[in-house]
C-alpha cells in the first residue's frame, strides 16, 4: 500500500497536468490530505505566482504532527510557501484549540466565523473575499463537507454542529468560483461510511453541478 504522502505526490502529478490542459481542474476526496496534493499541483503549476488558498471549513486544519494527515494540509502549505496565504471561511470556536487560533494569528491567517454566516453573506464579508482574490494571482479554492450541518451533510468524519446551511455555502462557492483566477476546486471529506440516503453525495454532486455550468 502507498504511503498518503507518495499518494499525494502522484495526485500532484496529474493535478499539474490537468491545470495546464484546463482552465478549472476539479478534485472529489477523500480526506481533506487532497488540499495538500491540490497544493503541490498548484505550485507546480504556477512556481512563481502568489497562490491565495481558499478553504470553506470548521477547522483551520494546521495542525501540527509529523506526518501528512487531514488536518495539517494547510500547515504544510503555510510552512514551506512564502508565497501562498489563507483564508478560511465557516471557522467554529468549538472545532478549533486555542493553540489553533495562536497559530492563525501568527501566520496572518484570515478567517470568518461560522456565526458571521448562518442567514446571509454581508457586505464587509464579500470584501473580505474580493480583497483576498485580488490580491493573489492564483486561487486555489477548497470546501471541506464537514462545514456544513450535520442535517444535511451527515457523511462526514466529523459531524457539523450548527454548521453552515447549504445555500450558503453554495453561494460562497459560486461567488468565488466565478473568477478567472480560480484554477482549482475540490470538495472533501465525504465519508459514505457515516452517509444517510446519500445525502451528503448528492449535495457534492449538487455543488460541482453548479459550478461547471
Amino acid at each position: 500500500m502507498k504511503k498518503l504522502e507518495e499518494t499525494q505526490q502522484e495526485f500532484a502529478h496529474y493535478v499539474a497536468n490537468s491545470i495546464q490542459r484546463h482552465q478549472q481542474t476539479f478534485l472529489l476526496g477523500g480526506g481533506h490530505d487532497i488540499a495538500y496534493a491540490q497544493y503541490l499541483g498548484t505550485r507546480q503549476a504556477y512556481p512563481d505566482e502568489s497562490i491565495g488558498v481558499i478553504n470553506i471549513d470548521t477547522h483551520f486544519d494546521t495542525r501540527k504532527e509529523s506526518g501528512s494527515t487531514s488536518g495539517t494540509s494547510f500547515r504544510q502549505i503555510l510552512e514551506q510557501d512564502d508565497n501562498a496565504d489563507y483564508l478560511v471561511l465557516g471557522i467554529q470556536q468549538g472545532g478549533n484549540t486555542q493553540g489553533l487560533f495562536d497559530y492563525a494569528e501568527e501566520k496572518d491567517i484570515s478567517y470568518v466565523y461560522s456565526e458571521e454566516l448562518l442567514h446571509q453573506i454581508s457586505p464587509p464579508i464579500k470584501d473580505k473575499i474580493e480583497r483576498f482574490v485580488h490580491d493573489h494571482d492564483v486561487i486555489m479554492f477548497t470546501i471541506c463537507m464537514d462545514v456544513i450541518d450535520s442535517a444535511f451533510a451527515p457523511g462526514v468524519s466529523a459531524n457539523g454542529v450548527l454548521g453552515l446551511f447549504p445555500h450558503i455555502v453554495l453561494e460562497l462557492s459560486k461567488r468565488i468560483v466565478s473568477n478567472d483566477k480560480v484554477s482549482t476546486i475540490s470538495i472533501a471529506e465525504t465519508n459514505p461510511k457515516y452517509d444517510i440516503d446519500n445525502r451528503t453525495a448528492k449535495l457534492s454532486a449538487n455543488f460541482l453541478h453548479h459550478f461547471i455550468v
